[in-house]
């Protein structure tokens, strides 16, 4: 996992206030609820950098996006990997077109370190927790971050990847993007990284990029552009863009499948044991619904072949245990996800 993904979880709902001075981030500043969700732009993503220094503005426009996830802040002592991660404080479990992913995270007050990820998949711990923001972070604060995988998948095959990032805040000011406020106040962090990959009987491989990541005064990450593989130019034009898309702002354009594909939220909710799920399409074609648990564990599969207009797909939890799931509805490679709660 790259550092500019790892802290694309730390977005929060973001509520912008007008720049008079440059942000300081602080343990403080990262609340420990919140949800929020993520559009991945088709790349490549063309988009200008702009400039580094003191009270700059950064405009970016809307794009075509690939895909979305929902990320949401939960107790990581109640998550299902915290045994693995005994000292993490703070854990994102991230829904998409994917299996579900628990990220987990320790808050100091020197900084946030990574610890980890679990999922039905695998458990991913590194070598040692790597501090992936220091605090207090401010205009010109820098640091380094190291991410190492080890694993030995067979006895005398042994694996590892390592991420080395050299971090530099280069920037404050306004960012501005199409959803929620137009304008943000943030920081502009600068991240060149070298990802090593060592193969048994191979040559180390060694790949570099940069980064550039914008945070809110609350902690928020409100976007984040990593150029292409060995591209290093910090004024590098195209590459990947997430940005983050406040639920109730203006919907991202998302091409003309996503435009005709919405799902709402189940009705009733919290349920017991049925519930519905609205679906609207305007062509035509298969629906197909999948329903995980907090684990990410498969619960449900279900396909429709529905016609053009509003459907309400049924969802029986007669057989399932009290807690939170995770409806995904998926029609014409896109994916949207509902969080639901089941009480008996």
């Amino acid at each position: 996992m790259k550092t500019a993904s790892i802290l694309t979880v730390l977005a929060l709902l973001f509520s912008a206030v007008p720049v008079s001075a440059q942000i300081t981030l602080t343990q403080a500043s990262f609340p420990a609820t919140g949800s929020h969700n993520i559009g991945e732009a088709v790349s490549p993503a063309t988009f200008n950098v702009g400039l580094a220094g003191a009270n700059r503005t950064w405009t970016f426009g809307d794009y075509e996006w690939a895909y979305a996830t929902h990320e949401e802040l939960v107790d990581a002592a109640t998550s299902p990997y915290h045994a693995n991660f005994p000292t993490a404080n703070r854990c994102a479990l991230i829904t998409g077109d994917f299996t579900p992913e628990y990220v987990y995270f320790r808050m100091a007050a020197n900084g946030l370190y990574f610890l980890g990820t679990g999922s039905t998949d695998t458990v991913m711990t590194p070598v040692s927790e790597a501090r992936v923001i220091a605090f207090p972070c401010t205009y010109q604060t820098n640091w380094t971050t190291v991410i190492r995988f080890d694993w030995e998948p067979v006895p005398g095959y042994h694996f590892s990847v390592t991420d080395s990032s050299l971090n530099t805040v280069d920037g404050w000011g306004t960012l501005t993007t199409p959803y929620g406020s137009n304008h943000a106040a943030a920081l502009r962090l600068f991240a060149h990284t070298w990802t090593i990959t060592q193969i048994p009987l191979l040559p180390p491989t060694t790949t570099q990029n940069v980064s550039y990541s914008w945070f809110s005064s609350q902690g928020e990450q409100l976007l984040v552009i990593t150029s292409e593989d060995d591209v290093t130019d910090p004024n590098f034009s195209s590459g990947t863009l997430e940005m983050t898309i406040v639920p109730d702002a203006v919907e991202p354009v998302r091409g003309p499948v996503a435009q005709n594909f919405t799902v709402g939220q189940n009705y009733p909710n919290p349920f017991n044991p049925s519930t519905s799920l609205p679906v609207e399409i305007v062509r035509n074609g298969r629906v197909t619904l999948d329903i995980y648990d907090e684990t990410g564990r498969l619960v449900s599969h279900g396909e429709y072949e529905l016609t053009a207009g509003r459907h309400e797909l049924p969802v029986s939890g007669s057989d399932w245990a009290a807690g939170t799931y995770f409806a995904r509805v998926m029609s014409a490679a896109q994916a949207q996800t509902v969080k639901m709660q089941l009480v008996k």
